[in-house]
């Protein structure tokens, strides 16, 4: 997977261009697929993941580990999952301690698969595979809170999980190159998508700067609250819980909850421009901003400076900070306010389909199948009996 094309460069190739791909073998028989997931629950983003992998390779056949939903034997795309074990039992062990995952026995799949594809966090449980069978680890949930790169690998089963990972969703270029310089991680960063939610009610039209604060530190919610001193003129609306809670007192922010999504996507259709916190973590929002066609103000270095194109590209779609300075923000929304026409919403809205759900499936298909083709390549060469070049693909439906 070293080798993959990164970003989503393949994505727009004419032969991944469609919704589903069929991979081959050798001999031209289509490839058995597993998709093993290591829990299922609804509550969490686990399920439409789930979903959009089955849709890509509709052949496969879905795998749980753990199936926490309410209904397990719903099917999900079409497909009904496969319980390989139990749900964790609650009685104690031995001296009335929990039980050890490391005692718990390795599952195995049915035999007979060509590609195996895990989807699950870095604390996945494993399971054997034939020595034949193309393993992908898939792992989710990395860089979900800033101060957590610090601890990633720390344990050993963690380390060696990222150690053998393909793909990693969500996180950051920053947070990768931290994983492969700490811990020679190996894997293809793969951003999730960011379909925004739609909108139930209308914001307050007016002047608005929208502020995400959801985990940010003390002093950026102070540089907030500068700036809607030193702009009365502005209502800067703020959207989340900082990481810290600071001393009450006299606030020119207005803050809401974050689980005022809907009219947070109302405010932002009515607002100046997004200004995110420092952080590592992939934030679906920034994406959500620039599909309501608002520019987003992020500071250097973060994820959300990954997530936009700043002044230094033709077409920006966003505004990098220098520095993290009072003056440099409120400079930066007097910059957009009196330049407004370097960020058309329709540029923006163009430049948000990036993270789309087709777009996802597309990068995701074009990562397996250079990791196909790689491995039928060294099955050929160990065996050249079969004479075959096993990269046949078929695109069935058109996006």
């Amino acid at each position: 997977m070293s080798q993959a094309f990164s970003d989503r460069r393949r994505a727009d190739l004419p032969h991944i261009a469609g919704d589903q791909l069929v991979l081959y073998g050798t001999g031209g028989v289509p490839a058995r697929i597993a998709v093993v997931v290591d829990q299922l629950d609804d509550a969490h983003l686990r399920t439409p993941l789930v979903e959009d992998v089955l849709t890509a390779f509709p052949h496969a056949e879905l795998f749980v580990i753990d199936d926490r939903r309410d209904d397990p034997d719903a099917p999900i795309a079409g497909h009904r999952p496969t319980c390989l074990a139990p749900r964790p039992s609650s009685r104690p062990g031995l001296f009335g301690f929990g039980r050890s995952a490391a005692s718990t026995p390795p599952i195995r799949l049915p035999a007979g698969h060509d590609l195996v594809l895990r989807i699950g966090d870095r604390r996945a449980r494993s399971f054997r595979v034939s020595h034949d069978t193309l393993d992908l680890f898939y792992i989710l949930a990395l860089g979900d809170d800033t101060d957590e790169r610090a601890g990633l690998g720390a344990g050993y089963r963690d380390r060696c999980a990222l150690q053998s990972a393909d793909i990693v969703w969500a996180g950051s270029r920053r947070l990768m190159a931290a994983l492969r310089r700490r811990w020679q991680v190996d894997a293809q960063l793969l951003y999730p998508p960011a379909e925004p939610p739609t909108p139930t009610a209308r914001g307050t039209v007016g002047r608005r700067v929208v502020a995400l604060i959801e985990g940010a530190s003390p002093s950026w919610v102070h540089r907030l609250e500068n700036l809607a001193r030193l702009r009365p003129d502005l209502v800067v609306a703020a959207y989340g819980t900082p990481a810290l809670t600071e001393r009450p007192r006299r606030s020119a922010l207005k803050r809401h909850p974050k689980e005022a999504t809907a009219a947070y996507l109302a405010d932002v259709e009515q607002a100046i421009a997004v200004v995110v916190p420092p952080g590592d973590a992939f934030d679906p929002q920034v994406v959500w901003a620039q599909a309501a066609g608002v520019p987003v103000v992020a500071p250097p270095p973060s994820a959300a400076a990954e997530l936009i194109q700043g002044l230094e590209h033709r077409e920006p779609t966003g505004f990098v900070l220098e520095e993290a300075g009072d003056e440099a923000l409120a400079d930066a929304i007097a910059f957009i306010e009196a330049n407004r026409p370097l960020w058309p919403p329709d540029r923006l809205m163009a430049h948000a389909l990036r993270w789309s759900r087709p777009r996802f499936r597309r990068t995701l298909k074009s990562l397996v199948f250079d990791a196909w083709c790689a491995h039928l390549a060294v099955v050929s060469k160990a065996d050249e009996d079969l004479g075959l070049i096993p990269a046949s693909r078929e695109a069935a439906i058109p996006d």
